[in-house]
């Protein structure tokens, strides 16, 4: 839009201590003709908090359509914020941590394509996993106005979800449900939770139309549920589990 990058300097270095310590101009600064909704773009995608920017490139995508089609002005306030936290697992061996965390992970993605929905990063939401925090003080952590917690319980091929959707600041449940499953409906079971947090917090997809948030990746129960297992050892990062993902 410029013709110019954020930073400059005579080094490498240089450039590297202004993206820590200084924020970037607008690009209307230097170019009057761009226009303001994507000078409010580019500085949301140059956010030095990651929340703050867009989670997606399809985030950034919608926000990109709605515009051409002339159904909003990329404004950059979020009415709405959440945070996904890691579900419990109550499974009698407690051996489904990986699809507790996998859960919350596909809802994080999901949730990431709202226009106008903030969602806390995985890495911030999972900080909170196994620790006693009351839920006031992390939606004061991570700068959100709800939270989303739940627990899974498996036996055999059937799965019970339970999910509960917090107002942080009034601490009130404002949503919940549970799902009775087999364990090939998770993916419809992600997707009717999405929808539901998203009629309750009263936020419209993709300027009203109908959109799928959570894509069925496979049909074979088995395979999601290895996949998931390697993304819960990957997350480790250590050789060992590395190798086992």
């Amino acid at each position: 839009l410029t013709g110019r990058p954020p930073f400059a300097g005579e080094s490498g270095l240089a450039v590297a201590l202004k993206h820590k310590s200084e924020l970037p101009r607008r690009p209307r600064e230097f170019e009057a003709d761009v226009p303001e909704a994507f000078d409010r773009l580019v500085m949301k995608c140059l956010a030095k908090k990651k929340e703050d920017r867009f989670q997606s490139a399809e985030a950034l995508l919608a926000e990109l359509v709605r515009f051409k089609e002339g159904k909003t002005s990329l404004a950059v306030e979020f009415p709405s914020s959440i945070a996904v936290l890691p579900f419990k697992d109550l499974s009698p061996q407690h051996d489904q941590v990986h699809l507790c965390e996998g859960l919350a992970e596909e809802l994080i993605n999901a949730l990431a394509q709202v226009t106008g929905l903030k969602v806390a990063a995985r890495t911030s939401a999972f900080s909170f996993k196994g620790k006693d925090v009351d839920i006031r003080e992390i939606g004061k952590r991570l700068n959100v106005k709800t939270i989303l917690e739940g627990s899974v319980r498996k036996a055999g091929n059937r799965l019970r979800i339970t999910t509960q959707l917090v107002d942080v600041e009034e601490d009130f449940p404002m949503w919940s449900d549970r799902y009775d499953r087999e364990l090939e409906d998770v993916f419809a079971i992600q997707e009717n939770i999405a929808q539901s947090i998203i009629n309750a917090l009263k936020i419209k997809v993709l300027g009203g139309k109908e959109a799928t948030l959570v894509k069925a990746h496979t049909e074979k129960p088995e395979a999601y549920d290895a996949y998931l297992k390697g993304l819960f050892h990957y997350y480790k990062l250590s050789p060992e589990n590395v190798a086992l993902a």
